[in-house]
């Protein structure tokens, strides 16, 4: 009876999925100029994060999250209509020093 409890715990937390840190892809991708994209990102303890979007010279254009974040999955939104249409990076960076890129489009 008393392993009953320990078999019923260890199955229990067998089914949580890890949370990894990282970053997404972005979706829609392309965004739409309208529209919003959704940028997912993850951090597998709490910490500061900096989650930026860059243009393909190197300039940031838009600072998504710049804060402490709990442990977890999250989102970040941009709002696309605020970009001219072209390719952008979006960068995330830890405070642990992890760092992580994606690809975005912004088309009309």
């Amino acid at each position: 009876m008393a392993h009953a409890g320990l078999r019923d715990h260890v199955a229990a937390r067998a089914v949580v999925p890890a949370v990894r840190s990282g970053l997404g892809a972005p979706y829609p991708n392309p965004g739409g100029r309208a529209g919003s994209v959704t940028v997912p990102f993850g951090l597998a303890q709490a910490g500061r994060v900096r989650l930026v979007v860059v243009d393909v010279l190197g300039r940031e254009v838009a600072v998504l999250a710049d804060r402490a974040h709990a442990e977890g999955a999250h989102r970040a939104v941009l709002a696309a209509g605020a970009l001219a249409p072209g390719t952008y990076v979006v960068r995330v960076t830890s405070a642990s020093g992890a760092r992580a890129a994606a690809g975005l489009a912004v088309a009309r």
